[in-house]
């Protein structure tokens, strides 16, 4: 009997499991190991086979790292029997996911407590991203004192980054670090100054951060700090004149002709007495060297006398009366020039030397002047020709107006006589601005009997623009160049040239410009045999970028009809033609400068047939160590339009100057000559020159008296103030008056001690001051002592009340963090002054010197953690004197849009043939 009890009660607990068969498995559809980029959807099918002979539930769960998303909704499943299902697990890898093996656990439970068990490895990209920001710096510092620069290193790379730094001739603490993903660190450098500085100069600091694990990742800032003298500048107890003398020798190889030769000068230019009102100059220079060598000069010999009521020049010099009778002439000659309080005179003698048909000319000037901005003048010429016994002579009444502050006017109504012949000419020039618009214009026109500097001929330039915006503008030109006009002969005569343009300019930042424009070009070339002659149509399409202070990048674009006129066939078509151009230069610091630019250009402007061209080149200067500067200048070639003048191919110049008053230079310049479009010209050349500075008295007063007053403006006491001018120093009195004396004349910058004033007080202007010193003129300065505002914030991170949370089929918040507030970057900006600072571990920051005035104030997100972001990132505040304000700025977290996404329908499979 019991025998049999134990077989039914064996068979009641065996039976479920003669029913399941061989129980449920759980499979993955495609490779265990999945590849994917950080902020990416996955989705993953899992094949779910019930191979009992009875239905089944399982309940999905899911273990996945922290702050990975599941965006598909978990739900029972009903596991028909004998089937096969197909589940979809979908998920969101976060923005900020750390590079490499991720694991994802996907688990079956059944209503029986077993478990079903598979996992997905899951292999993040890496995504490299460094940033450096200048966070604060001593905007000016003492000679002889650290620069101190604070920069804020972010890595916003999904993996850590091996760091090297780098900053020339400055000092940092750590140059070699592990930077965390997702994390700051403040890079402090200190860089040196020379306590020997005697001019104030800027000082550049420069730190790069370079990666050693990723893809050769590098990133700078650059900063410039002024430096101000701390010790007084050598005063010389004499008076000198500056003379300089030089010798150059000069080799040329023409061809296979080798010359040689030689050319000195004399150049001497200084005051003649203590205040400066008596100024002498001359130079003795030969001999001629112009046409030996493209280097060469041509011999010159002058004195030149100055002083506030009179002007005398002798000898070799440029002469002129006006624009419409004589606009320049060289030659041997003098003149004498008066200037009273209400006439001035002149008067002038000439031999040209560079116009072949010229022999002497004569000129006399009157102007009446009825207050500095107004006058009234007659004119007088009377020239001789050569080869004509005829002399010609000139009349002229010209006036210069001011009609209001930014308007004026001048013109000029000339008439000529040349034996029976007489003709006329007028001059009339104008312009005026404002903040919106600018017009700028002057017109000649001569008839073909005037027999001034023009004949027959009219020629007009004419700029104007207006802003419609602050960063929108339209903009005109137009240019006619004259002919028939009796230039010098030293130089070629430039192609006559018609230009009308019209565009507008878009402003892009700060820092570019976009411009659009068409225009119309005529040019001709003025000699007796033409080489080119055309006339253009075309679009030009201009971009302008300064990165920094640093980077200049132009780009052009010319598109249009061009037709070449020298053809004169009726049946001459005009021709498709373009040119494209860009220009790039770089600036590091002001002793290092390299530009290029390239060029290629398709067009019928020189030739009947459409023609191609290259146009590139180099240019390089840099001061090399102590005393030593190099340039070097390289271009391909030129347009046929320069032909009449001198081309440079390939220009070098390397100066070393030997203590102070002595340099040497080589030269060498190889170039296309003049009115030539083959012949070239290779000149080598070394110049030696020294400063003599001749003594002519000793001074007992070396420099001026720079005096000036501090204004109390709401502050306690403006006595006893201490202010620093460069090495020197001086303190206010009870009424805020102080004086330096005896500075020599140059450029120094005013400072004022903050230890010598009352907590809180600061200046009503921008300190340091920078003041030009000029010779025999004392200077005077004014600003006044305010009391300093002080702006202070907090950055406090907002969390979610439960009443803001959203539906889960919309937009969610990223899981809760708490983020990192300190160093933050924090920005104050009035005009074009920025002071910048860190928040601390807290997220207070301060700015307890602020000048009053309009302060606008940023927040950087550089720091923050790629999970948060600013509720508001700029702020204005209007400070008046004393003003103290308080304020917080929230951080909140980021909310990306996620979708949960049902089920997908589960086909059941039959596993039954």
């Amino acid at each position: 009997m019991n025998k049999w009890v134990w077989f039914i009660w064996l068979g009641i607990l065996c039976f479920p499991f003669f029913l399941n068969g061989q129980g449920i498995s759980l499979d993955l559809l495609n490779d265990t190991i999945w590849n994917t980029d950080p902020g990416k959807l996955i989705s993953i099918p899992f094949r779910i086979t019930n191979k009992n002979k009875v239905s089944a539930r399982v309940m999905p769960y899911v273990e996945m790292p922290e702050d990975w998303k599941e965006v598909s909704i978990s739900k029972k499943i009903l596991l028909l029997p004998e089937s096969e299902q197909i589940a979809l697990l979908s998920f969101t890898v976060p923005r900020n996911c750390i590079a490499g093996m991720h694991t994802i656990r996907y688990t079956l439970n059944n209503e029986n407590g077993e478990k079903y068990v598979r996992e997905v490895y899951l292999d993040v990209n890496r995504v490299s991203n460094l940033l450096l920001s200048l966070a604060d710096s001593d905007s000016y510092v003492r000679a002889g004192s650290a620069v101190n620069s604070r920069f804020l290193l972010t890595n916003k790379s999904n993996y850590a980054l091996e760091v090297e730094l780098e900053s020339s001739g400055s000092v940092i603490g750590q140059n070699a670090f592990v930077l965390r993903p997702d994390s700051s660190r403040i890079i402090l450098v200190k860089t040196i100054t020379s306590v020997e500085l005697l001019k104030s100069e800027q000082k550049g600091i420069m730190l790069t951060a370079r990666v050693k694990n990723g893809d050769n990742l590098s990133v700078t800032q650059f900063h410039r700090a002024l430096v101000i003298p701390t010790s007084e500048p050598k005063v010389d107890k004499y008076q000198r004149f500056d003379v300089k003398a030089s010798l150059t020798h000069l080799t040329r190889i023409l061809g296979d002709d080798l010359q040689t030769g030689f050319q000195g000068e004399l150049f001497g230019f200084g005051n003649m007495d203590t205040k400066g009102k008596h100024t002498l100059e001359f130079r003795l220079r030969g001999p001629d060297r112009f046409q030996f060598s493209v280097l060469g000069q041509h011999d010159e010999y002058y004195l030149k006398y100055t002083n506030p009521s009179v002007q005398v020049i002798l000898g070799d010099h440029n002469y002129a009366l006006t624009p419409l009778t004589e606009n320049s002439r060289y030659g041997k000659g003098s003149r004498i020039d008066v200037t009273g309080k209400y006439i001035e005179s002149g008067i002038y003698y000439n031999q040209p030397r560079f116009s072949p048909g010229l022999s002497d000319v004569f000129g006399a000037n009157l102007n009446v002047k009825f207050d500095p901005e107004k006058k009234l003048g007659i004119n007088f010429l009377n020239k001789s020709l050569k080869n004509d016994p005829e002399p010609a002579s000139i009349l002229s009444l010209s006036t210069g107006l001011q009609f209001f502050e930014n308007t004026h006017l001048y013109a000029e109504f000339s008439r000529g006589w040349k034996g029976k012949n007489a003709g006329n000419g007028c001059h009339v020039a104008f312009d005026t601005r404002n903040d919106r618009f600018y017009l700028s214009t002057y017109v000649i026109f001569a008839d073909k009997n005037f027999p001034g500097y023009y004949t027959n001929t009219t020629t007009l330039t004419a700029n104007a623009s207006y802003r419609v915006y602050k960063s929108l503008s339209f903009f005109g030109s137009a240019w006619k160049d004259d002919k028939n006009t009796t230039r010098d002969t030293l130089y070629g005569i430039s192609p006559y040239r018609i230009d009308y343009r019209a565009g507008i300019g878009v402003n892009i930042g700060e820092e570019g410009q976009l411009r659009f424009l068409t225009a119309y070009t005529l040019s001709e070339d003025r000699a007796e045999v033409s080489m080119f002659h055309y006339r253009k149509n075309y679009f030009r399409l201009e971009y302008n970028q300064l990165f920094n202070k640093i980077y200049y990048f132009h780009l052009n674009g010319d598109y249009g009809k061009t037709k070449n006129l020298l053809n004169l066939e009726p049946e001459s078509e005009e021709a498709n033609g373009y040119r494209i151009q860009a220009n790039f230069a770089y600036t590091p610091y002001k002793k290092f400068r390299a530009g290029t630019f390239v060029a290629y250009e398709r067009d019928v402007k020189y030739s009947m047939e459409l023609e191609s061209g290259w146009y590139y080149g180099l240019d390089l200067t840099s001061w090399l160590g102590k005393g030593t500067m190099f340039n070097f200048r390289f271009q391909n070639n030129y347009a046929l339009e320069e032909y009449y003048r001198n081309r440079s191919l390939m220009d070098l110049r390397v100066t070393q100057k030997i203590g102070k008053n002595h340099e040497i230079t080589v030269l060498g310049q190889y170039a296309i000559l003049q009115q030539s479009t083959e012949k070239t010209d290779l000149s080598i050349g070394i110049s030696y020159s020294v400063d003599l500075g001749i003594p002519i008295r000793k001074t007992v007063k070396p420099g001026q008296n720079v005096s000036g007053r501090l204004l109390n403006e709401g502050v306690e006491t403006i006595a006893g103030v201490t202010l620093l001018l460069n090495g020197y120093k001086t303190e206010t009195d009870l009424n805020g008056n102080f004086e330096f004396k005896n500075v020599p004349p140059g450029s120094y910058m005013l400072a004022m001690d903050i230890r010598s004033v009352k907590f809180g007080d600061i200046a009503n202007v921008r300190l340091p001051l920078k003041l030009t010193i000029e010779p025999g003129t004392d200077s005077f300065v004014t600003f006044g002592l305010t009391r300093a505002c002080y702006v202070k914030g907090k950055l406090k991170f907002k969390q979610e009340s439960a009443n803001e949370q959203v539906h889960p089929v919309s937009s969610i918040p990223e899981p809760v963090k708490t983020p990192q507030i300190g160093g933050i970057i924090i920005e104050a900006k009035m005009g074009n002054e920025i002071i910048r600072l860190l928040s601390d571990n807290f997220g207070i920051f301060e700015f307890a010197y602020l000048r009053p005035g309009l302060w606008d104030i940023k927040i950087y997100e550089n720091g923050l953690s790629r999970d948060f972001e600013l509720q508001q990132s700029a702020f204005q505040f209007d400070l008046k004197p004393g003003d103290e304000i308080e304020f917080d700025v929230e951080i909140k977290a980021k909310r990306r849009s996620i979708r949960y996404i049902e089920p997908p329908v589960m086909q059941s499979i039959s596993m039954h043939k």
